[in-house]
């Protein structure tokens, strides 16, 4: 028997990284929000959402992950509601 498959693509899965927090390492480009940071033990590149100006600018910063783009990370401030 051969099974039919379903045609098109079902719902995306939420991906289970979102709302995990990361840790600060540094500011690769802080005018333009752009950070290294610290998630499951590996360095990721990063995208910071809020002005940098409101943004302390120290490593061990905590930020949670909003969204990813291939191997860069946008993260917030505070994790986005389910």
């Amino acid at each position: 028997l051969q099974r039919r498959r379903r045609q098109g693509a079902g719902p995306a899965m939420k991906s289970l990284d979102l709302g995990q927090p990361v840790t600060l390492e540094s500011w690769i480009n802080l005018p333009a929000r752009h950070a290294r940071v610290r998630y499951r033990d590996t360095l990721w590149d990063a995208f910071v959402e809020q002005d940098p100006e409101a943004l302390p600018e120290g490593p061990g910063d905590v930020f949670y992950i909003v969204s990813m783009d291939g191997n860069t990370l946008s993260v917030a401030r505070r994790p986005r509601p389910a």
